[in-house]
């Protein structure tokens, strides 16, 4: 997976960082607890990627 494919996958955590740090949105638990699993996933789908080559 390239850089775009990491970039894509990590875009629901940037937008939720930018709009709580411009827009003063409120994160709630859910998002806090998303996030680590959605980096998780970016890890295993990257890290699958290298033990295929």
């Amino acid at each position: 997976m390239g850089p775009v494919g990491v970039a894509l996958l990590l875009d629901p955590i940037l937008t939720a960082i930018l709009a709580w740090a411009i827009f003063s949105e409120q994160l709630d638990l859910y998002n806090l607890l998303a996030f680590p699993i959605v980096l998780l996933g970016v890890y295993l789908a990257t890290d699958s990627q290298t033990l295929e080559e």
